[in-house]
C-alpha cells in the first residue's frame, strides 16, 4: 500500500562491530537536522514503513535518530539480516533460523551450547539521508578475529573452565553471511574467512585449567601477534554471496585434537555503502551419518571446510 506522507527525516548513522576479544562500541551522529520533506512510503507485509527501499525502524534509537536498514523482499532462508536481528529480532526467530538452516541428517542443538561466533554487522546513512545529516560511517573494517566455542563459568566462580570443558557437542555450525551484494548498486564486501585450530597442548600451556576472560583475549592477541604460526590453518573460503555458509566440526576433530579454534574474517576493501550483518545461526549434531553426507555433498559449495 502506497501512500504519500509528510515526515520528519532524522536520518541515522549506527555501526556495531561485536567480535569475541572486543568490546562492542555504538556510534551515532550528534543531534541532526530535522526537515519537513515529503517522501513515498511503503509498508511491508508486517507493517514496517519502507522509505526509497529502506526499511524504517519506527522506534528511534535513545538518541533520538531513526536507524534504516536496506530492505529485502525475497529473503533466503536461514540468513540473519539486519532488521532480522534488530527490528524483528526474538528467541522464536532465532528457533526459526535454526530450523530453516538444519541440514538433513542433523538435529538441532538447543539451549546453552557453548558454539560462539564472530558477530559483524555494519549500517550506514543512505544516500537520501544524507542531505540532511553529516555522516560519521566506518564500515566494516578489514579484519575480525574471535574463538569459534565460548566458555561457562565455574558456579561461584568467575573463572573460565578448561578447553575440553568449552568443547561442546556440536557437530555443524551454520553460519549466516548477509552481505546485501544485490542491493541498489552498492554491491557488498567480500570477505575471506579462515579456520585455524588451536592445538589442545598449546591451549593447556597457556591458559591450565582455569583462566578468566583478559587472559584468554591475551592468548588470542598472541596468536594474532605470531599470525598463528603455532596454529593448523584447517579452512578458508572466500565468500561473495548472501547465504548460510557451514562448518563441519566433525571433521576437524578427525585431524587431531583442538582446544579451541580461532576463526578470522578479512574484509575487502570497499566504499563506504557497507551493510554487513554476519552471525552464528545454528548449531547441530549428526543423528543420520548417510543422509547428513549425502546432503553436504549437494551442498559442498555452502561449506567453508571444503
Amino acid at each position: 500500500m502506497k501512500r504519500k506522507i509528510a515526515c520528519v527525516l532524522l536520518g541515522a548513522v549506527s555501526l556495531q562491530l561485536l567480535s569475541c576479544g572486543q568490546h562492542g562500541s555504538n556510534e551515532t551522529l550528534t543531534e541532526p537536522n530535522y526537515v519537513l520533506q515529503e517522501y513515498e512510503t511503503t509498508k511491508s507485509e508486517n507493517g514496517y514503513s519502507i522509505v526509497n527501499d529502506f526499511m524504517v525502524y519506527d522506534e528511534p534509537s535513545p538518541s533520538g535518530l531513526y536507524v534504516y536498514y536496506p530492505y529485502v523482499e525475497e529473503k533466503k532462508k536461514g540468513v540473519n539480516y539486519l532488521d532480522d536481528m534488530y527490528i524483528r529480532g526474538n528467541s522464536a526467530r532465532d528457533e526459526e533460523l535454526q530450523g530453516e538452516a538444519r541440514p538433513d541428517g542433523t538435529s538441532s542443538k538447543i539451549g546453552n551450547s557453548a558454539c560462539d561466533s564472530m558477530i559483524v554487522n555494519a549500517w550506514s546513512t543512505p544516500d537520501f539521508a544524507l542531505k540532511y545529516n553529516s555522516d560519521s560511517s566506518k564500515g566494516v573494517g578489514d579484519e575480525r578475529v574471535g574463538f569459534a566455542f565460548s566458555y561457562l563459568i565455574n558456579d561461584g566462580d568467575k573463572e573460565y573452565k578448561s578447553g575440553d570443558d568449552a568443547m561442546a557437542d556440536v557437530d555443524v555450525a551454520a553460519y549466516s553471511f548477509a552481505l546485501y551484494e544485490d542491493f541498489k548498486d552498492y554491491g557488498g564486501p567480500v570477505c575471506t574467512v579462515e579456520v585455524y585450530g588451536v592445538p589442545q597442548a598449546l591451549f593447556k600451556e597457556k591458559l591450565g585449567k582455569k583462566f578468566n576472560s583478559d587472559e584468554l583475549y591475551d592468548f588470542l592477541d598472541k596468536l594474532k601477534e605470531d599470525n598463528y604460526k603455532s596454529c593448523e590453518l584447517l579452512a578458508t573460503k572466500r565468500i561473495t554471496e548472501t547465504d548460510v555458509y557451514y562448518i563441519d566440526y566433525s571433521e576437524f576433530s578427525k585431524k587431531g585434537q583442538y582446544g579451541n579454534y580461532v576463526i578470522k574474517y578479512t574484509f575487502s576493501e570497499k566504499p563506504r555503502y557497507n551493510w554487513v550483518n554476519t552471525v552464528n545461526v545454528g548449531r547441530y549434531n549428526i543423528n543420520d551419518e548417510a543422509k547428513y553426507t549425502s546432503w553436504k555433498k549437494e551442498h559442498a559449495e555452502k561449506f567453508i571446510n571444503n
